[in-house]
């Protein structure tokens, strides 16, 4: 990955209304990025907040064996074993098509 690419990584969470909302933004294929974005979800189930939008208009691509992808299926699941709710929301066309072919689409709602 480029240095260029690793600065403009970001994960931001700000809750609203009950509801947390995590932007991520550039490469999610780092370990440090998606340890960050599952402690964002996993504080947020402790303080008892159950629902989340997880914005994805800032993601770029990430391969099918990617951690991201197994990352965001954990979570969701872990979100749901607690009757919660997690959406998706503005993918980008690539990674739009990988949440679609991995089947993701089918388990909770993604918002284009």
């Amino acid at each position: 990955m480029s240095p260029d690419a690793e600065q403009t990584s970001s994960i931001t969470a700000e809750t609203k209304q009950g509801i947390l909302v995590v932007a991520l933004r550039g490469n999610l294929d780092s370990s440090n990025r998606i340890n960050a974005f599952r402690e964002k979800i996993d504080q947020a189930l402790d303080k008892g907040i159950r629902k989340f939008i997880i914005n994805l208009s800032g993601t770029v691509w990430v391969n099918m064996n990617s951690i991201a992808i197994h990352c965001l299926i954990a979570e969701f699941n872990d979100v749901q074993k607690v009757n919660g709710e997690m959406v998706f929301c503005y993918p980008q066309d690539k990674f739009g098509s990988l949440l679609t072919a991995t089947r993701i689409n089918g388990l909770c709602f993604l918002f284009c």
